[in-house]
Protein backbone atom coordinates (compact mmCIF):
# COMPACT_ATOMS: atom_id res chain seq x y z
CA UNK A 1 0.00 0.00 0.00
CA UNK A 2 2.83 2.33 0.01
CA UNK A 3 2.83 2.69 -3.52
CA UNK A 4 -0.98 3.36 -3.95
CA UNK A 5 -1.79 6.88 -4.94
CA UNK A 6 -2.53 9.12 -1.97
CA UNK A 7 -4.13 11.89 -3.84
CA UNK A 8 -8.14 10.90 -4.19
CA UNK A 9 -7.53 8.77 -7.56
CA UNK A 10 -9.70 6.18 -7.41
CA UNK A 11 -8.27 2.48 -7.72
CA UNK A 12 -9.38 -1.43 -7.37
CA UNK A 13 -8.59 -2.62 -3.84
CA UNK A 14 -7.82 -6.21 -2.31
CA UNK A 15 -9.82 -5.74 1.46
CA UNK A 16 -9.78 -7.87 4.27
CA UNK A 17 -11.70 -8.15 7.74
CA UNK A 18 -14.36 -6.33 5.48
CA UNK A 19 -17.39 -5.61 8.06
CA UNK A 20 -19.42 -4.80 4.90
CA UNK A 21 -17.65 -6.64 1.77
CA UNK A 22 -19.13 -6.46 -1.83
CA UNK A 23 -19.01 -10.86 -2.27
CA UNK A 24 -19.61 -13.41 0.81
CA UNK A 25 -15.57 -14.50 0.83
CA UNK A 26 -12.66 -12.64 2.56
CA UNK A 27 -10.99 -10.72 1.15
CA UNK A 28 -12.73 -9.02 -1.26
CA UNK A 29 -12.44 -6.59 -4.37
CA UNK A 30 -14.07 -2.94 -4.33
CA UNK A 31 -13.03 0.53 -5.83
CA UNK A 32 -11.70 3.44 -3.12
CA UNK A 33 -9.60 5.78 -2.80
CA UNK A 34 -7.49 7.96 0.08
CA UNK A 35 -7.86 11.04 1.72
CA UNK A 36 -11.42 11.47 -0.48
CA UNK A 37 -13.00 14.06 1.87
CA UNK A 38 -10.94 16.99 2.28
CA UNK A 39 -8.11 15.89 1.25
CA UNK A 40 -5.12 13.51 2.04
CA UNK A 41 -3.99 15.92 5.11
CA UNK A 42 -7.20 16.10 6.76
CA UNK A 43 -8.66 12.76 5.80
CA UNK A 44 -5.97 10.44 6.45
CA UNK A 45 -7.91 7.38 5.42
CA UNK A 46 -9.14 4.92 3.13
CA UNK A 47 -12.90 4.89 1.74
CA UNK A 48 -14.65 2.36 -0.35
CA UNK A 49 -17.44 0.56 -1.53
CA UNK A 50 -19.30 -1.75 0.69
CA UNK A 51 -22.54 -3.87 0.51
CA UNK A 52 -25.25 -3.93 3.71
CA UNK A 53 -26.58 -7.42 3.41
CA UNK A 54 -28.96 -6.69 6.01
CA UNK A 55 -30.03 -3.24 3.98
CA UNK A 56 -29.35 -4.99 0.46
CA UNK A 57 -27.38 -2.00 -0.94
CA UNK A 58 -24.14 -0.21 -0.95
CA UNK A 59 -22.57 1.32 1.77
CA UNK A 60 -18.59 2.48 2.67
CA UNK A 61 -16.86 -0.64 3.50
CA UNK A 62 -15.00 -1.59 6.26
CA UNK A 63 -11.36 -3.50 6.44
CA UNK A 64 -7.93 -3.02 5.58
CA UNK A 65 -6.61 -2.78 2.14
CA UNK A 66 -3.80 -4.91 1.29
CA UNK A 67 -2.93 -4.58 -2.23
CA UNK A 68 -3.95 -2.17 -5.11
CA UNK A 69 -4.60 -1.95 -8.93
CA UNK A 70 -5.39 0.76 -11.46
CA UNK A 71 -8.24 1.07 -12.45
CA UNK A 72 -8.73 -0.01 -16.07
CA UNK A 73 -8.67 2.30 -18.97
CA UNK A 74 -11.93 3.12 -20.67
CA UNK A 75 -9.69 4.26 -24.11
CA UNK A 76 -9.71 0.86 -25.49
CA UNK A 77 -13.77 0.18 -24.35
CA UNK A 78 -15.98 1.09 -27.49
CA UNK A 79 -19.51 1.32 -27.60
CA UNK A 80 -22.08 -0.14 -30.25
CA UNK A 81 -24.59 2.67 -30.88
CA UNK A 82 -26.73 0.03 -32.87
CA UNK A 83 -27.46 -1.97 -30.17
Amino acid sequence: MKTAPNDGTAVLLLIVDGEHPLQDENPSVSIGSFGVEGGPESDPTWHFAGWSWHHDCYCRGAGEPRGWLPLPSTAAATVDATK
